[in-house]
């Protein structure tokens, strides 16, 4: 501990004592605290207590153990009472330093890169370490390469390390050459900077030889950071989730979370004059229907008219520099701003409440005013006109505002005010030691307006007679959520170590009814929790009620881990996910032909759907029926199937647990949880292909138990095959190998491959084709069923006998039906000889007379277009040029184009064109154009053996010279294929007919 001799010897050395620490190498001093964090060479860290503002010498005795080994550097945040201490190995440890004098602190939590698989010996010792200035985020430098920032719950904001693995967002890098790749900061960082407001990250990189570190030496780099719009705000309202601002605009969630939310972000630029004379902007308060946006920098207010992005701004110059703003926060129309008076010479500043309308934004529209005793510090508003008000000095007031003659006045009221208790109130205590109980950092009025109305409701009250709010949620910046009673002046904690919370704003699906909404959401270092109104009934009452105490409990539901990658905002207005935020980037060239990578925001969304279910089915008083109705109210959410599959893995996990522990003479409870989920699945139409997918990512141990009571797979595959879900029943394959071995899987991979080639899934059939050709390989097939006159397909390539024969009869089907594409498509992608087929089938027989018909087909398959006259004439130009060439020099002996790639045949075509159809649409068709020309290239090659055939895909791809040949050789086609082209009533194909008829007659006069 600190009573150790060797940690006095630090601050009172005795004469002629040895040095065994290794001397200072780091400290950290925060008068706010009155402490000092001390990093010794020989790996000890510890915090030092000071008095008097720092002018008394630093107490060790009297200070606070962290560790006694492996540290490099040390920094300490005020509000949270922390301490990061960096590693040798690259971690960085964080302890709680409110722990008392003399006692070792306890580490809260451990950042580490282990996650993103980095070794120690990678990026070295965790050598600088800053927070911003709010507390909100740290920043790590490492001494071998590499930056990253973290918050304040272990979410990684943003890094510059190479990314290891392809499972994670990818991570910005400068190619120097092609044999070389450097990233930002990839020798190291020598020194780290906040910049203002935590706006700007600036760090400098280690400085080495020229030759090894490219341009990248003696640089300067700049990262632009966007805070949300709570964390750190005086205004706590949802609308502000939907918000984040930078140093020079604000971005705006556009999105309910019903389509790609990829570029939803609505990017207002702040006004350079105001930004110019007012930065930095501290301040954003959103309008709760998102149609205005405030922003307050050192003096004025700017607002925006979000749908139109027009700004205006305070009055003049003269009438704007009159408001320092220190909270802002809207009610309705009506723009509420905390500022501080203009103090006369000689005197202190006051501090008052002024309430304007959005509508006109100047000095003579002012609806109210209302003057503080101190400086306010958080602001919440209530939809029926409480305003919650908490000062500097830990004065709390609760206001109530009512408007009158249409809004043009307002009446505020003052309902009650009172003195809390906190650190910031305790500055001139006598003790050396201030109480870590925290200053406080968000303060909500509770219950949230609806459900308060929903509670008067059953309780018989009007509602709007709803009586003075008296009930306040307040987070402490140590972390600690609290509910205060203000009446009784007692208080209940929720939880610990929460970063911040929000209420639950959404009325749609699935929170449209109050009943089965969430109150309130907390995010922090254990992840996301929720409170019901049945986790705290008590709470709600409108009625005069006893005092709360701890004996009154609160059930609040642990939710889940996010993401350490994913900073949550808040819930989308629209589809009840969770919005979060992650680091993306892109690559832009800057001088000397460099690449600089630039940071982007990239929008996530954890559906939460699954937990939600799982929570009503976990509570008995819940039944099925309510239960179905939510989830029938979410069937269009985005990704309801993939909450279903998540419900259902949580629940077989949970279901596993129980039979561990459940003794021989126990009975099963059919009202378990892993019960209740089959029962609502089974009510879904997707309900086989939830069960195979969560069996596909679930340990192949537990699927007796999952089949058990989701059925047997043998019969869940019928039940996919019938209904046609071919892929779901392909998947059902690999669950039948494992769990009954090949005998069961091999009749079902034939009936499977039969119908996915009939269906034209050609990626499925490839697969089930390669499933057979395993199981062949390992002795598991009976090849008795492959024909004599089917010998020569295996004999010419390496598919299976009982592959080879399910392609030889739907390749002769194909032809026969004229389905010259999904014939193309077959053989390149199954490899199967499409050429030798055609030949044995074709060779002998009578020509086609239905040339007409297939040109026509042709053109219907591949979205082939009629030839212009134009480029009929083009193409006997070019025949008549190409007089001296071979023919076995234009075409190739290759069956395949070079360019063609076979995993593109048979891909869909685009519909077909309309009067106005989207931009992107034509890009799609130029593609598919390329692939089908690809496809008709290929048909023509592996024809040549079929004259009648091979004429018309040389007649579609306007190939004169092969349609000369053709007719050249094979005179019988003559007569039948120029009256076919002058039928098709087809101009193009009308001349062509003519101008063969004039070569062929030039030929045979020669």
């Amino acid at each position: 501990g600190a009573a150790d001799p060797n940690v006095e010897d630090i601050v009172r050395p005795k004469v002629g004592a040895r040095d065994d620490m290794g001397g200072v190498v780091n400290m950290h001093y925060v008068k706010d605290i009155e402490m000092c964090g001390v990093v010794t060479g020989s790996g000890v860290a510890l915090v030092m207590s000071t008095t008097s503002g720092g002018s008394g010498m630093p107490s060790a005795s009297n200070g606070r153990w962290l560790t006694s080994c492996n540290a490099v550097s040390i920094a300490l945040e005020k509000s949270r009472f922390s301490a990061s201490v960096g590693l040798r190995n690259g971690d960085v440890d964080q302890y709680y330093v409110g722990a008392t004098p003399g006692e070792r602190c306890p580490v809260t939590r451990t950042i580490s890169l282990s996650g993103w698989y980095f070794e120690p010996k990678e990026v070295g010792a965790a050598k600088l370490l800053q927070w911003t200035g709010d507390g909100a985020a740290l920043a790590v430098g490492w001494e071998k390469k590499g930056i990253a920032v973290w918050s304040v719950s272990g979410c990684r904001l943003m890094w510059t390390l190479p990314q290891v693995g392809g499972t994670l967002p990818l991570t910005p890098k400068l190619k120097e050459s092609k044999d070389q790749t450097l990233y930002p900061l990839n020798n190291g960082v020598r020194v780290l900077c906040w910049g203002p407001s935590g706006f700007f990250l600036w760090a400098s990189p280690v400085k080495v030889r020229a030759e090894m570190s490219g341009t990248l030496d003696g640089s300067l780099f700049e990262f632009s950071f966007l805070k949300s719009g709570v964390v750190g705000s005086t205004c706590q309202a949802e609308s502000n989730r939907m918000a984040m601002y930078g140093s020079d605009r604000i971005l705006v969630m556009s999105s309910d979370g019903s389509e790609n939310m990829e570029n939803s972000w609505q990017h207002l630029l702040i006004p350079l004059d105001y930004v110019r004379n007012n930065w930095p902007m501290d301040h954003i308060a959103v309008k709760d229907d998102m149609t205005h946006v405030a922003v307050a920098g050192k003096a004025g207010i700017a607002i925006c008219n979000i749908r139109l992005q027009r700004w205006k701004t305070f009055g003049d110059h003269a009438s704007s520099s009159q408001i320092r703003c220190c909270t802002l926060c809207w009610f309705g129309e009506t723009l509420i701003i905390g500022s501080t008076k203009p103090a006369e010479s000689g005197k202190k500043a006051t501090f008052e409440l002024l309430f304007y309308p959005v509508d006109r934004f100047d000095s003579s529209t002012l609806k109210a005013r209302v003057d503080l005793p101190s400086r306010p510090m958080l602001v919440d508003v209530r939809a029926d006109g409480y305003l919650l008000v908490l000062c500097e000095d830990s004065l709390m007031f609760m206001f109530h505002m009512v408007e009158d003659y249409g809004g043009a006045v307002l009446k505020v009221t003052q309902k009650y005010k009172l003195f809390l208790p906190t650190r910031e109130s305790a500055l001139h205590k006598a003790s050396d030691w201030l109480n870590p109980g925290g200053g406080i950092a968000m303060a909500r009025i509770f219950p949230p307006l609806d459900q308060a109305i929903y509670s008067a409701e059953l309780e018989g009250i009007s509602a709007d007679k709803l009586p003075v709010p008296t009930s306040i949620m307040i987070m402490r910046s140590t972390g600690s959520l609290v509910l205060l009673d203000s009446k009784h002046m007692v208080s209940r904690q929720l939880l610990q170590l929460v970063e911040h919370f929000w209420f639950t704003r959404s009325n749609q699906p699935p929170f449209e009814n109050i009943k089965y909404r969430p109150i309130w959401w907390a995010y922090g270092d254990n992840g996301l929790n929720v409170c019901f109104r049945e986790g705290m009934k008590q709470y709600l009452s409108t009625k005069p009620a006893k005092v709360l105490g701890v004996q009154d409990s609160i059930e609040i539901d642990p939710w889940f881990d996010l993401d350490s990658e994913v900073y949550p905002l808040g819930l989308t207005s629209g589809f009840g996910t969770v919005l979060g935020v992650s680091q993306g980037f892109v690559t832009q060239p800057a001088l000397n032909d460099k690449k600089i990578p630039s940071h982007q925001i990239k929008i996530k969304q954890q559906p939460i759907l699954h937990t939600l279910l799982r929570h009503f089915l976990s509570n008995p008083q819940f039944h099925d029926n309510e239960v179905l109705r939510i989830a029938v109210r979410c069937l269009d959410h985005p990704q309801f199937v993939d909450s279903l599959e998540w419900l259902l893995y949580e629940a077989v996990l949970e279901y596993d647990k129980e039979l561990e522990t459940r003794g021989e003479g126990d009975q099963t409870n059919y009202n378990s949880l892993f019960y209740r989920v089959v029962r609502l699945l089974r009510y879904f139409g997707e309900y086989e292909d939830i069960v195979v997918r969560c069996a596909r990512k679930m340990n192949p141990r537990r699927w007796p138990i999952l089949f058990s009571l989701s059925g047997e797979p043998a019969a869940l595959l019928e039940q996919c095959f019938n209904s046609g879900r071919l892929r779901t029943s392909a998947c059902l394959l690999v669950i039948l190998q494992e769990m009954f071995g090949f005998a069961s899987s091999i009749p079902n991979s034939l009936r499977l491959l039969e119908a996915a080639l009939k269906r034209g899934e050609l990626g499925l059939s490839e697969e089930l084709a390669n499933f057979l050709k395993k199981a062949h390989i390992a002795g598991n097939i009976d090849d008795d069923r492959l024909p004599s006159e089917m010998q020569w397909v295996v004999e010419m390539t390496t598919i299976v006998p009982n592959v080879a024969y399910v392609l030889y009869r739907h390749m002769k089907e194909l032809i026969q039906s004229r389905q010259f594409r999904a014939m193309a498509a077959v053989a390149v992608r199954l490899e199967f000889p499409l050429a030798e087929l055609l030949k044995r089938e074709r060779s002998g027989k009578p020509f086609l007379r239905e040339l007409e018909y297939i040109l026509f087909s042709i053109h219907q398959q591949f979205q082939w277009p009629e030839p212009k006259v134009s480029d009929v004439q083009s193409a006997v130009e070019y025949l008549l040029t190409m007089k001296g060439v071979k023919t076995a020099e234009r075409i190739n002996d290759k069956d395949l184009d070079e360019s063609a790639e076979p995993s593109n045949f048979g891909v869909g075509l685009p519909p077909p064109r309309a009067a106005s159809e989207p931009e992107y649409l034509e890009g799609i068709r130029l593609r598919t154009r390329e692939i089908c020309r690809q496809e008709l290239s290929y048909l023509k090659r592996v024809t040549r053996h079929c004259p009648d055939f091979n004429l018309c895909f040389a007649t579609v791809l306007l190939d004169a010279g092969l349609v000369m040949e053709i007719l050249t050789k094979h005179e019988k086609l003559e007569a039948t294929y120029l009256g076919s082209l002058r039928e098709s009533k087809v101009q193009g194909y009308a001349l062509l007919a003519d101008e063969v008829e004039k070569l062929l007659d030039a030929r045979s006069d020669n």
